[in-house]
């Protein structure tokens, strides 16, 4: 009761956001991945248990990629279809922007957990408009959004207890994030190789069971790295094969840098927000080296604007790094520097692999710039009449996702009902609503599959239960 008590307004924002997320939630649909992901090795028959879930995985390791323990999660939910993740992804939400402002309040030395950075991180995370189609997507989400909670948990325990006792805990937690996605290993090379330079330059020592830590990195490199999945997934793209480090490099660091840190995008403000927390900060330090980072930063930042030229981002890219370390240093907030340092390597190591386009390493490094806007923005957030203004954006952002989540599902339920209908009639074509552009960016796919070569229609099909050749079609609604 003393918690409640203590926390009630915190409790009452948390309380509105899962409701609202569990309402869209259930006014999203199976799509993509999700789609085969409930066959068992692909076939004709379903998975209805976690045995079968893990059997599947084993012959994905070999065939598809290393995410062996997200994809059980994933195959295993999907055996009661959309309904229990529309219930867990939600409080995994949750969760994940708790956990942001309880590392706020570490850093920050408070007695509990500031409802402010609660409401903030929600607002920014709403308007994730570019990842929306992972947010809501079941194997996306569990990909991306479940396996960032676990990295938030880490980062919140390491700022906490160290690593410095605990061995065999700690290298077991570390195994356990290192091992669930190819960006948590990259953080966790990163991070580990940082912490250990970082004692060096400390002059501190390294006990001896550090080795426990490495081992446990090793281990899962080497269970991701060498899935035969993964290389099967590398090489799929001869182009790219054909192509040396440097040129690789060359042809996908401009691209990376783009994607991430775009200030043009108004789908995707948090790279603007990001920018603007570190300039301020930079100049509220008020030190002739700080003020001559913050003045570069805001420089390239505007030329960033003006010209949207991809190398500029690159630059960008640096600057930005550069100045939090700056900020970090001076507030000898060392640690803080791996743990930003892992973020950006999660991001730029993708600039090796065909899928440097693809963009959605990006929502962890987002997630990790919702986390520094609000440390650095905390004095400003901690302003009397900024409540106001962040209630204000609060209602405004969760009724846009009530409001565009309400009109996914009315489409929906008119596609089950013409899937309901076609099926009673026995008809050849279905005809299906489609959602218009303005939402597309809301659902994965949302007009698929509307050709018959499409890797989904098959299992489209057979989920719903539909003639095998039937056509579908999709029409806009007037």
């Amino acid at each position: 009761m003393e918690f409640i008590k203590k926390n009630k307004i915190l409790l009452l924002f948390i309380s509105i956001l899962l409701v609202v997320l569990i309402y869209t939630s259930f006014n999203t649909f199976l799509a993509n991945d999700d789609l085969p992901y409930m066959y068992l090795y692909r076939g004709d028959i379903r998975i209805t248990n976690i045995i079968e879930a893990i059997k599947n995985q084993v012959a994905d390791y070999m065939h598809i990629n290393g995410r062996f323990f997200v994809h059980i999660i994933v195959q295993t939910l999907l055996i009661f279809d959309k309904k229990i993740w529309s219930i867990l992804n939600p409080i995994v939400i949750i969760l994940l922007l708790t956990f942001i402002s309880m590392i706020i309040k570490l850093l920050k030395n408070e007695n509990k957990i500031n409802y402010r950075y609660f409401i903030l991180s929600a607002i920014l995370f709403l308007l994730l408009f570019n990842y929306k189609y992972i947010i809501y997507w079941v194997s996306g989400s569990i990909n991306y959004i479940w396996v960032l909670l676990v990295l938030f948990i880490f980062i919140y325990y390491y700022l906490k207890q160290g690593l410095d006792n605990h061995y065999l805990i700690n290298a077991f937690i570390i195994l356990i994030v290192s091992i669930l996605h190819e960006m948590t290993m990259v953080f966790m090379i990163i991070f580990m190789i940082g912490h250990i330079i970082l004692k060096k330059i400390k002059h501190e020592k390294i006990d001896k069971k550090y080795i426990l830590y490495i081992i446990a990195i090793i281990i899962s490199t080497l269970f991701i790295m060498l899935s035969p999945g993964n290389h099967h997934r590398m090489g799929m793209d001869l182009t790219w094969s054909t192509l040396n480090i440097f040129e690789k490099i060359k042809l996908s660091l401009p691209v990376v840098s783009y994607n991430l840190f775009n200030l043009r995008d108004y789908y995707n403000i948090i790279p603007l927000i990001f920018i603007i927390s570190i300039i301020y900060k930079l100049f509220t330090l008020n030190n002739k080296k700080s003020n001559i980072i913050g003045i570069i930063l805001l420089i390239i930042s505007i030329i960033s604007v003006i010209t949207n030229n991809s190398y500029i981002y690159i630059i960008l890219s640096l600057i930005s790094f550069i100045g939090i370390a700056y900020i970090h240093l001076f507030n000898k907030e060392d640690n803080l520097i791996i743990i930003s340092l892992g973020f950006y390597a999660m991001v730029y190591s993708t600039i090796i692999t065909p899928n440097y386009m693809d963009g959605r390493p990006n929502l962890f490094f987002y997630m990790y710039a919702i986390m520094i806007i609000n440390y650095f923005f905390s004095n400003l957030i901690n302003k009397k009449y900024i409540k106001y203004i962040l209630i204000f954006f609060f209602v405004l952002t969760i009724s846009n996702e009530v409001y565009t989540y309400n009109i996914i599902g009315n489409i929906h339920k008119k596609r089950l009902l013409a899937i309901d209908e076609c099926k009673k009639d026995n008809c050849q074509i279905l005809t299906l609503p489609e959602i218009s552009k303005k939402y597309i960016k809301y659902h994965i796919d949302a007009n698929k599959p509307d050709k018959k070569d499409y890797y989904t229609y098959r299992y489209f099909v057979q989920y719903y239960n539909l003639p095998k050749d039937i056509d579908i079609i999709y029409e806009v609604l007037k």
